[in-house]
């Protein structure tokens, strides 16, 4: 432990200029806005908790891009889906293979990262949510 890029926070330091994600209300603020009449006139939103805020929204993802997107996964390389697992000495986290899900999934980098139909999609999801694609993690593809 000599070194001082061992520790992640030296590798990966946050950025303390940057602009935060969420200030207070912006949780609030992002629901209001997934139920408004701009939104809901292009996808359909069902409210099933307004305390806390459960709400679907229909047709956000139509089935060509669906289909794309398990395709760019297939390409990416679909692996069994982990927990995060002990911390290492350098502060980053080893992985488990998941004992309670079943899925599969594969990270939206590379080819699928600059794919137009991706692109699209992440664009449409960062609107949606009001966050800024830089205090994004990548699109993770399930199945």
């Amino acid at each position: 432990m000599s070194c001082d890029q061992l520790l992640l926070e030296n590798r990966c330091p946050i950025d303390k200029s940057a602009e935060p994600a969420w200030k207070p209300g912006s949780l609030n603020a992002m629901f209001e806005y997934l139920i408004s009449e701009e939104v809901t006139s292009k996808y359909p939103a069902t409210i099933l908790s307004r305390d806390p805020w459960v709400v679907t929204l229909d047709d956000v993802i139509s089935e060509e891009e669906a289909l794309r997107l398990i395709e760019l996964g297939g390409l990416e390389g679909y692996k069994r889906s982990e927990d995060v697992g002990e911390k290492k000495a350098d502060g980053s986290y080893g992985s488990v293979v998941s004992t309670g899900r079943t899925s599969s999934n594969a990270w939206c980098v590379g080819d699928c990262y600059t794919d137009p139909v991706a692109r699209n999609v992440m664009d449409r999801l960062s609107n949606l949510t009001m966050i800024n694609e830089t205090n994004s993690e990548f699109l993770q593809l399930l199945r």
